[in-house]
């Protein structure tokens, strides 16, 4: 089965040539079902946007899957760090064309099979720009407006994901359903698209030291570090059974996540909390010149729609104060909830 997923997750997603592949994520911690593994500081390998087949070889294989341990992050789920990297590049270039051929609206289909929209405006003086002032504030508005795509679609994924919803459907996802590794990877990875999208090298090449190097600015630790940080946790933060500890604070209201550092680790001073930025209450660069984007998401599965429908949610889109709406009420709900 595991084998299965492997090579199921290797391909392009299900929208079509273009979209990123998928990635296996795992749990930062070992027991049954929860594809435990561990990443190592500063060998995560080539990131790959897409499969590898049919393209030229890597200088060295990424790794996608496996957990880290950052003094300034927490725990880190590798895969959906790329997954965030890449979803706000795959949304970037589909808002940046959209607003280059003047389009009011831009969508596509995420990786859970719901849709992705942006109601774009454009300022009165957008006609009057001069095409090099124009680009500049379409790649600004682009990218931030990809950020925020993005971080939507991998909260949304982790609320549905809580409700039932599956990749596979032939296996339960719920146990990984707002993992206290997972909020935290997301910010991290829309930050590390952001300095990618505005580096002119070969994407793969740019997100490849880009997150490298934010890693280690966040103060990524060895394995036994990571381990002693693992083990300090278990019985307060999980078992074998499960997780104990869930994350549900997304920052949508207040642009910052809480990252959960773990107390008294003698490999990395501090612990407590940690204070990372999401691309939420701010506007573009320059409102009065850029276009302004707003995002949204269209719940089409199965799950979403009835999360929405139980939250007394019935608008068609849900954007980012309807999701933040979602989680508070889903902070009753969910056991370990910080």
């Amino acid at each position: 089965m595991l084998v299965v997923l492997v090579c199921a997750s290797a391909l392009p997603g299900c929208g079509g040539v273009g979209q990123p592949r998928h990635r296996i994520g795992s749990l930062p911690f070992p027991g049954p079902y929860t594809i435990y593994a561990e990443a190592e500081a500063g060998h995560l390998g080539w990131h790959r946007y897409q499969s590898a087949l049919g393209s030229a070889l890597a200088p060295e294989a990424e790794v996608s899957r496996g957990t880290l341990y950052a003094c300034r992050a927490g725990f880190l789920d590798v895969a959906h760090l790329r997954l965030a990297i890449d979803w706000t590049r795959y949304a970037h270039d589909e808002f940046g064309e959209a607003m280059r051929e003047g389009k009011s609206h831009a969508s596509f289909r995420g990786p859970d099979g719901y849709r992705v929209h942006a109601d774009i405006v454009y300022p009165p003086v957008w006609r009057d720009l001069p095409a090099d002032a124009r680009e500049r504030a379409i790649e600004d508005s682009a990218i931030l407006s990809a950020q925020r795509a993005s971080y939507l679609i991998w909260t949304w994924h982790e609320a549905i994901t809580w409700e039932g919803y599956s990749t596979f459907a032939i296996i339960s996802e719920e146990g990984s359903a707002f993992g206290y590794d997972d909020i935290a990877s997301h910010a991290v990875g829309i930050g590390v698209a952001g300095e990618v999208l505005r580096d002119p090298r070969e994407y793969n090449e740019a997100v490849t030291d880009h997150l490298n190097a934010e890693l280690a600015r966040l103060g990524v630790v060895d394995h036994a570090c990571f381990r002693e940080a693992r083990d300090a946790v278990e019985g307060e933060w999980w078992t074998r059974h499960g997780p104990l500890k869930r994350e549900l604070d997304a920052g949508l209201r207040t642009g910052r996540v809480t990252a959960r550092l773990v107390p008294g680790l003698g490999c990395c001073p501090g612990g407590g909390e940690a204070s990372l930025p999401v691309p939420f209450g701010a506007g573009a660069s320059d409102p009065l010149i850029a276009p302004r984007a707003s995002v949204s998401l269209e719940p089409r599965t199965s799950a979403g729609r009835k999360l929405a429908s139980r939250m007394g949610i019935t608008d068609k889109r849900l954007d980012a104060d309807d999701i933040a709406r979602v989680l508070e009420a889903l902070r009753g709900e969910v056991d370990g909830a910080w």
